[in-house]
């Protein structure tokens, strides 16, 4: 990646959800700008992020519609972010949080507003992770794009090489508990000394971890699945080209989710 130029990916985020006995398919597309602005020694990067565009194409529950809505609007103050992370594209730090602090001020103006009742926890919510880094640092770090670009940095692209290594990944139902994955990955060289990584991931559920998921949908019965299988593309330059993403988790019979995310470079300005 070269320093100071825009690369500009489109996202398609497209899939199925359930809760209790409400299913829904949903279809988001996502333009991202992103800058690489400093690289050091010791492996930090430092990256602006700027969302250009969010499209919600589908959502078939009204009431879910509305709840995504009010999502996308509180993660708005999130859509300009100059953040380092660690070789491995974990967030070390924040370095425009007074801009977030900013635009949290106009969207909680608007939740105010627009929804009195709802918004009271909400707010309480938002303004406590504004004030405790590691957990704004979790909360972006799960953000679509960011998720899906860093979720390979750092690990060599190298021919034949096969890497095992570890992942935290959220509940996506919203208890906030972390599910640890193995993942697995190879790379190979392709044509024209392009490059492709395939990986696939395995739970490593502690019975805590367990306990906690069977509580946040009320199931003591059900067993929890969770699983990651992707492809990252690579060009000649090493710069990410495609990636396709699959996530799956199933929280016994009244809860589950599968989405497909696809990432595509469309422009290096």
């Amino acid at each position: 990646m070269v320093l100071n130029k825009k690369y500009v990916y489109q996202q398609t985020i497209e899939g199925t959800t359930k809760a209790v006995e409400v299913e829904s398919k949903f279809k988001i597309k996502i333009k991202t700008e992103i800058t690489l602005l400093e690289q050091k020694n010791n492996g930090d990067r430092r990256y602006f992020i700027k969302e250009l565009e969010y499209e919600l194409i589908q959502y078939e529950d009204a009431i879910l519609t509305a709840i995504t809505e009010m999502t996308n609007k509180i993660c708005s103050i999130y859509k300009e972010l100059d953040i380092t992370v660690n070789r491995f594209g974990n967030i070390e730090k924040i370095n425009n949080i007074y801009h977030i602090n900013k635009e949290w001020e106009k969207v909680k103006e608007w939740l105010i507003n627009t929804h009195p009742l709802e918004s009271y926890k909400i707010i309480r919510g938002i303004e406590f992770e504004l004030k405790e880094e590691k957990f704004m640092f979790k909360n972006i770090q799960y953000i679509h794009f960011i998720h899906q670009y860093f979720f390979l940095l750092g690990r060599a692209l190298e021919p034949n090489l096969h890497t095992i290594f570890k992942k935290n990944e959220m509940d996506q139902f919203g208890s906030g508990v972390i599910i640890p994955l193995k993942i697995t990955s190879i790379g190979k060289n392709t044509e024209n000394n392009n490059y492709e990584k395939v990986f696939h991931s395995e739970m490593e559920l502690s019975p805590e971890t367990i306990k906690r998921l069977k509580e946040s949908v009320n199931d003591k019965s059900m067993q929890p699945t969770f699983f990651l299988n992707g492809k990252y593309y690579y060009n000649d330059k090493r710069e990410l080209d495609y990636s396709g993403f699959s996530l799956k988790e199933e929280l016994g019979k009244n809860y589950s989710t599968h989405s497909y995310l696809e990432m595509k470079l469309i422009e290096i300005i």
